[in-house]
């Protein structure tokens, strides 16, 4: 297994940081889209042609096992999400759900169409919106359809994954008709809302990241507009005029690790806009909170909060990592280009590229002069 040591500068300092490359994935397969998952003590992560590795969590060079999937056409989109596990892994419209300690195949469903993101799991049921705007139910245990809800075809939409959303016992479905509508489990819509779009901007309508919720607050966009919604009746609090790509979960601001003064209710989240700008506002009022312009000529991606840290992958093999509430950041340079969110152990960051490799990261600095 090689062992390479990567740099990390500060806008202002020197760090240095090691890698390791997973050598059990051939560096040609990699894909750099889709995000590997963890399950108990493994990590779970798939290459560009579709088949799954398990590998130790603390030991990449231990494998639990390795599952290839045929597929009769190429690749267009896959996701990989897990659940009490399972895993749930979707290439176009085949739905696999495996067993995450075997790699055994539970059962398979072909959907009548390719999935927009990521299934979503309510009370052992899964739920799959697939790109003709249906939502579809399906029990856990047997992939037996529970129910399923069509909301119309919107001709104009763009290539966006997104998944539902749940929200205690309430589904939430973005459609690419710009329609938010909530479900109770047993499939009685509860309410929707349209979101508007700026006809100077787009004529894409349709959601443009998976919502993101925390207590009664929802934050959703659309190729115009942030928009914060009351989680129980639907009803929009505030919308703010920005070009999203890609935003973060929601920061609580009751987390431990910020200071005891400045915790209260709500939180904030962060977004990359399409101008590839970083900003941080607050769910509760829409207000701008945070900003880094400081990073130029280059395109982001995936914003995630981890440890009180947020980390924004690019295209220039780099991912930046901003301490707290500083807008200035850690450049970290690694093996090649990351378009999913970095995946987070207790001192291991995983990651993969495009077609050069899968790495695992210290989770630490090392200072050096």
């Amino acid at each position: 297994m090689k062992v390479i040591i990567v740099m990390i500068m500060l806008l202002c300092s020197n760090y240095t940081m090691a890698s390791e490359r997973v050598s059990l994935v051939d560096k040609r397969l990699s894909q750099g889209y889709v995000a590997p998952v963890l399950t108990e003590n493994s990590v779970i992560l798939t290459d560009k042609h579709g088949t799954l590795y398990s590998f130790d969590m603390d030991n990449s060079r231990i494998i639990n096992w390795k599952l290839h999937l045929p597929h009769k056409n190429k690749i267009g989109n896959m996701s990989l999400s897990c659940h009490s596990g399972n895993v749930f892994f979707i290439v176009d419209n085949i739905l696999h759900v495996i067993d995450a300690k075997t790699g055994e195949i539970q059962w398979e469903k072909e959907l009548r169409a390719p999935a927009r993101g990521r299934a979503v799991v309510i009370n052992n049921k899964l739920v799959v919106l697939t790109i003709d705007n249906y939502l579809h139910m399906f029990d856990i245990k047997d992939g037996s359809l529970i129910w399923t809800y069509q909301n119309g075809i919107n001709e104009v939409r763009g290539l966006y994954s997104i998944s539902p959303v749940i929200s205690n016992d309430k589904i939430i479905a973005p459609f690419s008709n710009g329609e938010l509508i909530a479900f109770s489990e047993d499939g009685k819509k509860l309410w929707d809302q349209k979101l508007s779009t700026n006809l100077l901007d787009t004529q894409l309508t349709d959601v443009t990241t998976t919502p993101r919720v925390l207590g009664d607050i929802l934050i959703a966009t659309n190729n115009s507009y942030i928009y914060g919604i009351d989680v129980k009746s639907g009803n929009v609090l505030w919308s703010k005029p920005l070009q999203v790509k890609s935003v973060s979960d929601i920061e609580s601001y009751y987390s431990p690790l910020i200071p005891a003064e400045r915790q209260r209710k709500g939180g904030r989240i962060f977004i990359v806009t399409k101008d590839n700008k970083i900003i941080g506002i607050d769910i509760l009022s829409g207000e701008t909170v945070w900003t880094s312009d400081l990073i130029e000529n280059t395109q982001l991606f995936a914003p995630i909060m981890y440890a009180h840290t947020l980390w924004v992958t690019s295209d220039k093999g780099l991912i930046f990592a901003f301490p707290g509430s500083e807008n200035k950041g850690k450049a970290i340079k690694i093996p090649g280009n990351v378009f999913h969110t970095p995946v987070f152990t207790h001192d291991k960051i995983y990651i993969t590229t495009e077609g050069n490799g899968v790495y695992s990261l210290e989770n630490r600095f090392v200072f050096y002069d």
